[in-house]
């Protein structure tokens, strides 16, 4: 796995795990650890996993912004699941050039 941190700048592969928990009101509930290298793909594993264990189920994901793809919001709508995934771009429409640029076109009607 290629971590971000790399001393040696020599692009070395180094062993390292993807661990991913899911917290309600505070409890962990459910942990798992992979050799993935992104978030993005472990969070429909990760459900799955979850989904056999536990005969309860909750309706709503609250993601950051690791998580967010086209095929986890198809998957995650198709199987009745909220999906609350932070936008990668969330930090730059915040900022006023972006709001000027993509919000005040007039095809919007802004």
């Amino acid at each position: 796995m290629h971590l971000k941190e790399d001393a040696m700048k020599n692009g070395q592969v180094k062993p390292a795990y993807n661990v991913q928990y899911s917290v309600d009101a505070g409890f962990v509930t459910w942990v798992t650890v992979g050799p993935q290298t992104s978030d993005c793909t472990t969070l429909l594993p990760f459900l799955e996993d979850f989904r056999k264990h536990f005969p309860f189920q909750y309706t709503r994901i609250i993601a950051d912004s690791g998580y967010e793809s086209e095929e986890n919001y198809t998957k995650l709508a198709e199987q009745g699941y909220d999906a609350y995934i932070k936008p990668s771009d969330h930090e730059q429409r915040k900022k006023t050039p972006f709001q000027k640029r993509y919000w005040q076109i007039p095809e919007y009607g802004l």
